[in-house]
């Protein structure tokens, strides 16, 4: 689809006619052409228009332009808010086929209180579950020629994609690898815009225009229609006020704040005073027992089908490194269950008995304590194998089309999703069998529920939303927090943060020096909530994503330095490794609770990189020798 250029077809002149609106806030101006379904905002020196592009992709191919339908619009005033109501009738797709059913509600307007910008949306007549993408309101049409600007992205920690150069990313949903937090924003001469999806669950968007950096919000179905309004709220800056990517950051915290849905890790504590452990605590993390169904397809080339480490020997591993001197760490136990890693979920029990059963898994976690360590586990409550003793398609995830979701990738193999609506209660079985056996779990890993898609239901004894399955993730990590037990899941998709204590894994997306030129990664996410979520990062070769093996340790150990994280560390580490942990893990006990207030690139230089906390702690890195710095706020 060429954007801004397919234009009204002949059978639309049929539409009703309106002057164009004009209403004002401040310093900003909006016009409206309901007709075309056009926005332009004027704000000092700067005009942004929004392309005339809003329309709706049906799942039988057909598109439909809400320019092309009949408009009856008017001006609308309230207490909280000013703008224009247009609803849309008449409609009918691009090939002359009518849809005389459908009826577009939109509305635009100014927040009396904060002069942001709402777009609404609603669809009424969808009689047939037909609509299979809604696209509202346009794309702003972003013309900052290069060196004026970038655009800010929420992929892995955040990313700065500078004018003309064409963005790249998956599906673009909300709460995804594609994009942790809900916003995007745009920078142009000093000035921009940040859009905040305000009905994120089930929104997308994706790179439109010519030049591929035009941002067109979408809306997906919910349970196979568009059930429910939709919103994005525009926040526009001057050029005088300097907007970059930590203005963004900062402002999309005062947002989060407003609305009540920030919970730092102080917060958190009050809930679980355990977790507080795990500041200045680097993390263990290694294997049990191993089994690769004959149809997996993660299988590395010469690994084993089989194999299994028992719990005595990794006891040994850790007394031997708390011998060296490690005297704080948390330890995350894969594939501890009775087939190993990622099997039969989420049937684990009984535990292993190859590796040493519960006795064994009971004497490791008692190990861990007496040494001062804290024992967490690999759990899984989302891939549903085939092969579990109490599967059943009746409690597996159905799609609106009718089949439930099926893979054959990980260990386990065959396997569905778990309907989320289970559960929290396969958790709350599972960790009192831990209790029963005198396990002690000090924390656990949901696996997959911060990253992977949100699942939605249809199934008549368990229908779920995307936005419900959230809810139930979120049952799950508070069950774990109100019985002490140090929660944690795989990413920070946004949904989740208010309850998680630690993830696993939260990178940068993959770039290298050699692309610093195109975009560079920067910390948008610890921005906002550095104070609220411990991320650790990693040295091993295989998990810093785009480095190559010679630059993996030392750029994880960068990054962990400077977003003041914690780190990982391997059983075998190297005297070198070992004696690195200490100004790290000493970092992160002085700021690791604290709010990362600030981010910059010296002297213009995007491989010098510095972050400021709230103490004034400074930590400035080198990506290009490997070097860095910390400066005490105290002699700041």
């Amino acid at each position: 689809m060429e954007y801004g250029k397919q234009r009204k077809t002949d059978a639309c002149d049929c539409s009703e006619k309106h002057e164009m609106f004009q209403i004002c806030h401040g310093n900003m101006t909006l016009l409206v052409n309901p007709n075309e379904c056009a926005y332009t905002l004027a704000m000092g020196k700067d005009m942004w228009r929004f392309c005339d592009d809003s329309h709706i992709k049906m799942r039988n191919g057909d598109v439909i332009y809400l320019r092309d339908g009949m408009c009856s619009a008017h001006e609308v005033q309230t207490g909280i808010s000013h703008g224009i109501d247009a609803i849309y009738t008449g409609l009918h797709a691009t090939s002359g086929t009518p849809y005389a059913a459908l009826v577009i509600h939109t509305n635009v307007s100014f927040d009396n209180d904060t002069g942001d910008l709402r777009f609404f949306i609603r669809v009424q007549g969808d009689e047939y579950d037909a609509v299979e993408t809604l696209f509202f309101p346009g794309a702003v049409e972003y013309d900052a020629a290069e060196g004026e600007g970038y655009t800010v992205l929420s992929q892995g920690q955040g990313l700065l994609y500078f004018a003309g150069q064409k963005i790249q990313m998956g599906n673009g949903y909300i709460f995804s690898r594609d994009s942790y937090l809900p916003l995007y924003a745009q920078t142009r001469l000093g000035g921009g815009y940040l859009a905040i999806f305000e009905t994120p669950y089930d929104a997308q968007f994706q790179p439109v225009g010519s030049r591929g950096d035009w941002l067109q919000p979408m809306w997906r179905p919910s349970m196979g229609r568009i059930r429910y309004p939709r919103c994005v709220l525009y926040r526009f800056f001057d050029r005088e006020e300097k907007l970059d990517y930590v203005r963004v950051a900062k402002e999309y915290r005062a947002y989060v704040r407003t609305n009540g849905t920030m919970v730092t890790l102080q917060e958190k504590f009050v809930c679980n005073p355990n977790a507080q452990y795990m500041i200045g605590a680097p993390l263990i993390h290694f294997d049990i027992v191993h089994n690769y169904k004959p149809n997996s397809r993660v299988r590395p080339e010469g690994a084993p089908m089989h194999s299994c480490v028992p719990f005595a020997v990794r006891a040994k591993e850790l007394r031997a490194l708390h011998d060296r001197g490690l005297q704080k760490a948390y330890i995350h136990t894969d594939g501890w269950g009775v087939m190993g890693y990622d099997n039969q979920h989420p049937d684990i029990f009984p535990v292993s008995e190859e590796a040493g059963g519960a006795d064994g898994m009971r004497d490791l976690s008692d190990t861990c304590r007496a040494l001062g360590y804290r024992f967490g586990v690999h759990d899984q409550y989302r891939d549903y194998y085939l092969d579990a003793k109490s599967f059943s398609y009746d409690n597996a995830v159905v799609s609106p089309n009718g089949q439930c979701p099926w893979e054959c990738m990980w260990e386990g193999g065959e396997q569905v999703f778990l309907c989320a609506t289970k559960a929290p209660a396969y958790v709350r079985r599972n960790y009192r069998e831990f209790a029963r056996l005198g396990i002690g779990i000090d924390g656990a890993y949901l696996d997959v529920f911060s990253v992977a898609d949100l699942d939605e239901c249809v199934h008549p004894d368990h229908p779920m939303t995307r936005e419900e399955c959230a809810m139930y993730r979120r049952q799950c990590i508070r069950y774990l927090n109100q019985n002490h037990i140090i929660s944690a899941s795989e990413e920070v998709s946004e949904f989740l943060v208010p309850d998680l204590i630690l993830c696993h894994w939260a990178p940068y997306t993959a770039v290298g020096l050699e692309e610093f030129d195109r975009r560079v990664p920067v910390p948008l996410f610890n921005l906002v909530y550095h104070d609220c979520i411990i991320i650790p990062w990693c040295g091993l070769g295989t998990m810093v994503a785009g480095q190559t093996d010679e630059y993996s340790y030392e750029w994880g150990y960068l990054h962990a330095l400077l977003n003041a994280g914690t780190f990982y560390v391997k059983t075998d580490a190297t005297d070198k490794e070992l004696s690195d942990l200490k100004p790290l893990m000493a970092l992160h006990e002085k700021v690791g609770m604290l709010e990362m207030t600030d981010h910059t690139f010296i002297d213009g230089d995007y491989a010098v990189q510095q972050t400021t906390f709230a103490d004034g702690t400074r930590v400035q890195v080198n990506y290009r020798d490997n070097t860095y710095s910390i400066c005490d706020g105290e002699h700041a």
